[in-house]
């Protein structure tokens, strides 16, 4: 009796070592390792080579540290885990085909930093579709096919320091009730740079703030809301300039979105600079205070057709917009200005088609070729 008690408890201590041998809160990634190192835990002596290796051992919620410059593959995380390359240290992830990381595991908590994704082939640099959180912190990704930074979950996101390049059809993509911040960050080209969207039960939220939005072919940031969902933007210090269409977006197609721009800067711009459309009953506000939109063919239009679109610009310059500096067109759109100076604009102030255009009377127009046109509703600022 006494000898399988003792082989049943020397059973139990093999197992414990073998399970503390296969999962431990640090893990090491260099160019000179092995991922036969996972026998070793990818020690710091004896790290592993790639980070699909060093994933495998590392405990849930513990890290993946990059100890050399070099490649260290694609990986799939399905655990909450912490991937870091240290400052003056580059961990390249190429993309030939797929993603270069993908999340796809309820619950999980991610923290990505110091990493660069480049696509030669591959579709996304980091596609997450579920999760709690995910934290994207001074990373480069560039040249995917398809999407740079995919977030299709209800997850909180937060991307700071960090530079999106030439990623195909979106640089950075948020769907679903995502809650979302994004810092100190660039994002340059793609079809569609910055987009937000929120369908059916779904309540999406996103701010960005000291980042640069520039040249994208077709627009650079759109909010878009559809069925019951709700889309929230809020931009504070921010630039969206040489958009091949619109400079920000928001259109609600049949549910609500809303767009705070504060200390925004947008110029040079095909078509509008900020822009509000409502159609299929839904309903789309946007406040525009203290910014700039210039050279762009409309500083900022709101559009009402089939849906409700208001929109207030305050404390705001519209200059040299070639066709208009402020627009409202349908009869569910509204549009209320106040101090705003709107100078050498094709037209200054423009109402049509039903729209209501209120205007204090501290609105400055000067150098417009055609000050006013429509109908121009003044109102009391008390």
């Amino acid at each position: 009796m006494l000898r399988s008690l003792l082989a049943v408890f020397a059973l139990m201590l093999s197992l414990l070592a073998a399970s503390l041998a296969h999962a431990v809160q640090r893990t090491f990634v260099s160019t000179s390792g092995s991922d036969a190192n996972t026998v070793s835990n990818c020690s710091a002596t004896a790290p592993c080579r790639g980070f699909a290796a060093a994933l495998t051992v590392a405990d849930p919620g513990g890290e993946i540290i990059v100890l050399s410059s070099g490649g260290y593959g694609p990986v799939a995380i399905n655990k909450s885990v912490s991937i870091i390359a240290p400052e003056g240290v580059y961990a390249g992830i190429s993309v030939t085909s797929g993603n270069g990381i993908t999340i796809a595991t309820a619950g999980v908590d991610v923290v990505l930093r110091g990493l660069s994704i480049n696509g030669i082939g591959g579709a996304y640099g980091i596609d997450m579709t579920a999760g709690t959180s995910l934290a994207v912190e001074n990373c480069a990704i560039s040249n995917m096919s398809t999407r740079g930074l995919s977030v299709a979950t209800g997850a909180k996101l937060k991307v700071l320091d960090s530079v999106f390049t030439n990623n195909g059809v979106v640089g950075v993509r948020m769907q679903g009730s995502v809650k979302g911040s994004i810092s100190g960050t660039r994002v340059f080209g793609s079809t569609n740079a910055l987009d937000l969207s929120a369908s059916t039960s779904e309540e999406a939220s996103l701010l960005v703030e000291n980042s640069a939005v520039s040249d994208a072919v077709q627009t650079g940031v759109t909010v878009i809301a559809t069925g019951t969902g709700t889309a929230r933007l809020t931009l504070r210090n921010t630039s969206v300039s040489r958009s091949g269409w619109e400079g920000v977006v928001g259109q609600a197609d049949g549910g609500t979105v809303e767009i705070q721009a504060v200390h925004t800067l947008s110029f040079d711009n095909a078509f509008q600079g900020f822009y509000a459309l409502a159609t299929a009953s839904g309903t789309a506000r946007m406040d525009v205070r203290d910014s700039v939109s210039h050279s762009n063919s409309m500083g900022v239009y709101i559009q009402g057709t089939t849906g409700t679109a208001s929109g207030s610009v305050s404390n705001s310059l519209l200059t040299e917009n070639g066709s208009m500096g402020l627009r409202v067109y349908g009869s569910g759109g509204k549009l209320t200005a106040s101090g705003n100076v709107i100078m050498r604009n094709g037209t200054g102030m423009s109402q049509a088609s039903s729209g209501v255009f209120n205007s204090a009377g501290n609105n400055l127009l000067e150098g417009n070729s055609t000050p006013t046109s429509g109908t121009i509703s003044p109102i009391s600022m008390y």
